[in-house]
């Protein structure tokens, strides 16, 4: 496979977990740390460098925080990078 197939894998990764998470109402800690450094890992890898290193960020801020369990609103917060198209990652229509 290239590089493209595995970049539309992570995109199609990311908007399943998106669907999924927005129609729960809280989500655990552990899950949105394993999905940040899912993302973070991948995306470094094959070329979606500024994906990755926004998925980064986002990571140390919640490990910062601290929270066990994490609201939508809180959550979609961190990952509104996912979200804007100026990173190449219209991945999700809210």
């Amino acid at each position: 496979m290239d590089l493209l197939s595995y970049q539309l894998l992570l995109r199609e990764k990311i908007s399943d977990t998106l669907q999924i998470w927005y129609k729960e109402a809280e989500i655990p800690y552990d899950e949105l740390y394993s999905f940040l450094h899912m993302i973070t890992a991948t995306a470094l890898t094959i070329g979606m460098d500024e994906c990755g290193k926004e998925a980064l960020v986002a990571m140390e801020h919640i490990k910062d925080e601290a929270k066990q369990v994490w609201t939508r609103d809180e959550w979609a917060g961190h990952l509104s990078f996912l979200f804007d198209q100026d990173h190449g990652m219209p991945l999700f229509n809210k």
